[in-house]
């Protein structure tokens, strides 16, 4: 017979099938440790002699990275749950679906996306002590050209630009020719001051002079505000077009929205510059912080809560690039992204179209232009509603369910920088669907329990798409620690080191061993070794002879 030597228990997977994989890993295993036995006095883990066998650690399952036993796992096979996007919001995204011909995912995201936007800075919900959350979200639904991403994304946006340009054009007509008359006068009235300034004044008519001109100058500088052009969306801007367009928005809001996103994540990954530089919008997500930014022989732009919703559709080689490039993912921009693959394929043209009903692209409309004058627009402070005590329960509830899994040995603790921001998600997501809900009037309801459990459906499935992107690169990346343990433990003369010896001079935390082994178990096995006295066993690392079956 032919001897097959197997690379991993990936391959050892695919030639043997689950079943003959788990009865062929406790026999090898179980062999290994029998032939890896050696004199105890020689292993580097204490300074007595040893006299008994070694223990193995029995370690707790790996859940893999596919989701497999896991709660995320079982989301991922399901379709977006357009169940959860209420009244004109799912109406529509139903029959986006069938007249654009593209999956529920794409639908969903582009509705969810628009809403987010409508919003703007103009409502939040308290979640939780002092904080106040916003419903800007970052989403990013990624599709193959030719797959009906264009044409979903422009009758679900449609309302949202209609009412942008419709605003654009009363600027025109109206602020604008406003503005400059007003500027005009403080002008004018300025000039006259600077004359009087000349002449001899008594400290009384000089202060009196100076107040006139302060009123005079903040005219001045009010009307060259509004001389600006109403700006609610981009498609492609730098960063500092960005920062300058938020700080001329009302409540510092801006929308950045592309059927396209190939530009926007070329300049935001250095078309125009030798780096990345995502920090505009890491603080217009969080809007938490004033921002001050200054430029060579430009005055200080000063942001006190930026609010950047972003809405962009990518193509799998633009999010492949995201992934690659790994200031996308320390900064942080990239974990504050909902992206899902939509999975949109090419389809047949049908002989007679699909057409959506007036009566629910009208609803739509009507929904999304009563959030942009609620919210929106109106330059004053933002509304705050008030949970139901339910819904915290369950927010809270979701978030704290995964403290322990980003924690060190956790599942989720090389990707805590992702599912760190679940939690925050969860509740934007609350306010969105809260806001499609209720519209114009939900600024003076209560968030349900309701809302807030289909939130957190939302965002189970969510994470569980954001998990799927990500499983390629955190099954490399455990690869690579364990080629490099590997090479450690290859050096010692009993290919064996205690698990404090490795995160002392190594770098390998305990935890992290821990779970290389439960990942590989036919390449590291995890022993207890007593020492025979009274001291605490060692706990060490042993590399297993290669595993090899017959075919």
């Amino acid at each position: 017979m032919n001897e097959t030597k197997l690379k991993d228990i990936g391959d050892t997977h695919s030639q043997l099938g689950r079943e003959a994989l788990r009865a062929a890993l406790e026999t090898a295993a179980g062999s290994a440790l029998e032939r890896a036995v050696v004199p105890m006095t020689e292993l580097p883990i204490s300074d007595r002699t040893l006299h008994q066998e070694p223990e193995r650690v029995i370690l707790a399952p790996f859940v893999s990275f596919d989701g497999e036993d896991s709660e995320e796992i079982d989301a991922q096979e399901e379709s977006f749950p357009l169940d959860c996007l209420p009244g004109a919001a799912g109406a529509m995204a139903r029959e986006v679906m069938r007249a654009a011909m593209v999956p529920e995912t794409l639908a969903g995201m582009n509705v969810i996306g628009i809403l987010s936007a409508s919003i703007g800075a103009g409502l939040e919900v308290a979640s939780g002590g002092p904080r106040r959350t916003r419903a800007n979200l970052f989403l990013m639904p990624v599709a193959a050209s030719g797959t009906g991403k264009g044409q979903s994304f422009g009758v679900i946006a449609e309302p949202f630009f209609q009412r942008e340009a419709a605003r654009l054009e009363e600027w025109r007509r109206v602020d604008m020719p406003q503005a400059a008359a007003e500027k005009g006068v403080a002008e004018s009235k300025r000039g006259h001051l600077k004359t009087q300034s000349k002449k001899k004044m008594s400290a009384e008519e000089k202060a009196d002079l100076l107040s006139q001109w302060r009123e005079c100058q903040t005219e001045i500088d009010r009307a060259e505000r509004s001389l600006h052009e109403p700006v609610w969306s981009t498609e492609q801007a730098t960063k500092e077009a960005i920062e300058s367009l938020l700080s001329f928005g009302t409540r510092e809001t801006l929308a950045s929205l592309s059927a396209e996103a190939r530009g926007a994540i070329d300049t935001l990954m250095g078309r125009y510059r030798e780096a990345t530089d995502e920090g505009i919008f890491l603080s217009a997500y969080s809007g938490s912080e004033p921002v001050k930014i200054h430029r060579k022989g430009s005055p200080p732009i000063v942001l006190h809560s930026p609010c950047l919703t972003l809405l962009w559709l990518v193509q799998p080689d633009k999010m492949r690039e995201m992934l690659e490039s790994p200031a996308m993912s320390e900064s942080g921009l990239l974990p504050r992204f909902l992206l899902a693959d939509t999975k949109a394929e090419p389809q047949e043209e049908p002989e007679e179209w699909h057409c959506i009903p007036d009566a629910v692209k009208t609803a739509w409309a009507a929904l999304v232009h009563d959030l942009l004058n609620e919210y929106h627009e109106p330059n004053a402070k933002a509304r705050v509603i008030e949970p139901e005590r339910e819904a915290v329960v369950l927010l809270r509830g979701y978030k704290n369910e995964l403290v322990p899994r980003v924690r060190t040995g956790g599942d989720l603790a090389d990707v805590s920088i992702y599912a760190a921001r679940w939690g925050e998600n969860a509740w934007r997501l609350a306010l969105v669907l809260h806001a499609a809900l209720h519209g114009a009037e939900a600024w003076c309801e209560i968030l349900s329990a309701d809302t807030a459990h289909k939130a957190v459906k939302l965002m189970r499935w969510f994470s569980a798409q954001q998990l799927r992107v990500l499983a390629a690169g955190r099954e490399d990346r455990l690869h690579k620690r364990l080629d490099k343990l590997r090479d450690v433990l290859a050096l010692e003369p009993q290919k064996a080191k205690t698990l404090r010896e490795l995160d002392r001079s190594n770098g390998f935390d305990q935890d992290e061993v821990k779970r290389l082994a439960v990942k590989f178990p036919t390449v590291l096995v995890i022993e207890k070794i007593s020492t025979g006295g009274a001291g605490r066993p060692s706990v060490v690392a042993r590399l297993l002879p290669e595993l090899k079956q017959r075919s």
